[in-house]
């Protein structure tokens, strides 16, 4: 929280409003200047193992303009602030390459740098709810309330209807306002920012669409590098968002520990283990043939469908593979830190069976990048016995093959672009 890109190397841009935080304060979503109804920004992604530059076309579905990843180098991957600051530098090759057309830009602030707190209050007639999340806020921060960027989530009554569910949300204005600066100095256009959690969610506004859709509760895990998004909506309205700090990294980490081996060579020893636990390789054995959860075309996003019954692993139509495993990783057992990811998830669950009893998840939506790994998605599926499945929402956009696209593959699976598609297709007045 309130990371600084300009206390490193950044220079201050002439002429870019300083009350930019302020017309974000309402909502992160809120917009710097008008859209017309036929033009899609770039969307931004600051991804940690990639910046992600998409632009979409008009349409349903919606056509690729042009997209671009530029990959993190390694060294730079569990350092965010110098992350942050290599992304920014290259921001203006990424746009030059991608030839977008225009230069308005709006921005996924990621979950990583988003303080987000779930909070009740006693229900009350003519009480503003914004003003109890903003300062319950302030007071978990223990900060001047205009040093953050605020917004809330208002989820309603739950349990008995006594109290009001609250989403606030906070990010450090210095970093807000430093990112709309870097975006200028990029020759760019900022034209609105999207929470990370929102951007994930309106990547599947297609599916949710319907009124009926409301009653469908989704869990939805954004698996990261340095850290897991965990968001649950009914429909497309936000119940419960929380950023877990455990991702692939932690995962490779204890290999290289376990293996004496750099965080490279675990990393690729990692993604080429089919499965990841010693019990997961048992139960392969004992059930030989796993029938996958077929999908239905309503309320399933396109991807590659997980089956997790309760005492089975998951299974995964190809789609999101790897190399078989080596015989390093054929030998290794994850179970110890892929715990802690699941019992923080798991957490998350109990959270919301709280405030929603009697209400079941019906479904879990694998994105993100470390969600190609289908082991991963795998285990955490049978761990919390829940149908689910890794979705790519970039399948469902219309190509032609002539499009600019670089260092980025859409003939294979891309779970990580969920953000950026969101971040294009959210509504301006968010």
């Amino acid at each position: 929280m309130g990371l600084s890109l300009s206390k490193l190397t950044l220079k201050s841009i002439p002429g870019l409003s300083g009350s930019l935080g302020e017309r974000l304060n309402e909502r992160f979503g809120g917009t710097v200047s008008t859209l017309t109804p036929t033009t899609f920004p770039i969307g931004i992604d600051f991804g940690t193992s990639a910046m992600k530059v998409l632009q979409l076309g008009p349409g349903e579905p919606p056509s690729l303009v042009s997209a671009v990843s530029v990959e993190t180098p390694e060294p730079l991957l569990n350092d965010p602030k110098r992350r942050f600051l290599w992304q920014l530098s290259q921001l203006g090759d990424a746009v030059k390459a991608g030839n977008f057309k225009g230069r308005k830009a709006v921005c996924v602030l990621p979950a990583s740098v988003t303080y987000t707190k779930q909070m009740q209050f006693p229900r009350t007639e003519g009480v503003d709810v914004r003003e109890l999340a903003e300062t319950a806020l302030a007071t978990q921060l223990e900060c001047d309330p205009s040093s953050f960027v605020m917004r809330h989530v208002d989820v309603g009554a739950v349990g008995s209807g006594a109290k009001h569910e609250v989403i606030g949300m906070a990010v450090g204005r210095d970093f807000v306002d430093d990112l709309m600066r870097s975006l200028k100095q990029a020759k760019l256009e900022p034209v609105g920012m999207q929470s990370e959690f929102f951007a994930v969610l309106h990547a599947f506004d297609y599916l949710t669409r319907r009124a009926e859709d409301a009653s469908l509760s989704s869990l939805y895990l954004d698996m990261g590098y340095n850290s897991t998004t965990v968001i649950i909506a009914h429909g497309r309205q936000m119940v419960f968002a929380r950023a877990i700090e455990h991702g692939g990294r932690h995962l490779d980490e204890y290999i290289a520990q376990e293996t004496r081996l750099d965080l490279t060579a675990a990393r690729q020893t990692r993604l080429a283990m089919e499965y990841l636990t010693k019990r997961d390789r048992e139960l392969a054995r004992e059930n030989a043939v796993i029938a996958a959860v077929q999908p239905t075309a309503a309320s399933t996003p396109p991807g590659t469908t997980v089956s997790a019954p309760a005492s089975t692993p998951a299974s995964v139509t190809p789609g999101a593979t790897f190399p078989a495993a080596d015989s390093v990783g054929a030998n290794l057992d994850l179970r110890e830190p892929l715990e802690t990811l699941t019992d923080d998830i798991a957490m998350c669950m109990r959270y919301y069976d709280s405030i929603f009893p009697g209400r079941r998840l019906d479904r879990a939506i694998f994105v993100g990048g470390e969600a190609r790994h289908r082991g991963l998605c795998q285990h955490v599926a049978r761990v919390l016995r829940m149908p689910a499945q890794i979705a790519d929402p970039m399948a469902r956009v219309a190509r032609t093959g002539t499009e600019r696209v670089h260092g980025v593959n859409f003939r294979e699976t891309q779970p990580g672009w969920a953000a950026a598609i969101g971040v294009c297709l959210a509504p301006a007045d968010l």
